[in-house]
């Protein structure tokens, strides 16, 4: 805790420890499998692996490999949200501080520069590295993590037969060759 000013008294010890405390509890393990709430079973936690029109291909967070139907399918919460809005969060605050530390001036006007102390600014900037790199990573992680869920989740388009695509095609004719 440092005085900065008259009588203000600024501590960045609080904001340290809730980003490390933030950072933990959102690169936990559990944060890996969507949460699927089903009409006629029990909310199920799982991974989805893939989907088709039909059916979720999950694998639940016992390893047991699944089959959902889509139509027994309410809703799905997929991983990464938490991480993804904690990471940005942490770059929003590790931006800020960066930012502040380097345009703040710590002395008063018409004060000579040599009498300045600038240890808060290089704290700010120093402080700021750690949140920027964890934000970053927890962003990625977060957005790539729910990425994947979602697209899993999607199902893939269906893949006309040949026969089908014969009948789709017009008939092209050669007026020349017909003579």
């Amino acid at each position: 805790m440092r005085r900065c000013g008259k009588g203000s008294r600024i501590s960045f010890a609080p904001a340290l420890r809730l980003a490390i405390a933030l950072l933990c509890l959102s690169s936990s393990a559990c944060f890996r499998y969507a949460r699927i709430e089903r009409r006629s079973a029990p909310t199920l936690e799982a991974r989805i692996d893939r989907s088709d029109g039909e059916n979720l291909y999950v694998t639940s967070s016992e390893g047991q490999e699944q089959t959902v139907s889509r139509a027994d399918v309410v809703d799905v919460d997929h991983p990464g949200k938490v991480r993804l809005t904690t990471g940005m969060l942490m770059l929003a605050g590790g931006a800020a501080m960066l930012i502040y530390g380097l345009v703040h001036q710590p002395c008063n006007p018409g004060t000579q520069n040599d009498t300045c102390d600038y240890s808060e600014n290089l704290m700010l900037i120093v402080t700021s590295f750690p949140l920027l790199v964890g934000g970053a990573v927890l962003a990625t992680s977060g957005g790539l993590t729910y990425h994947d869920s979602v697209t899993a989740a999607r199902p893939s388009p269906a893949i006309p037969s040949t026969q089908a695509m014969r009948h789709s095609l017009p008939r092209l004719t050669c007026s020349f060759c017909s003579h």
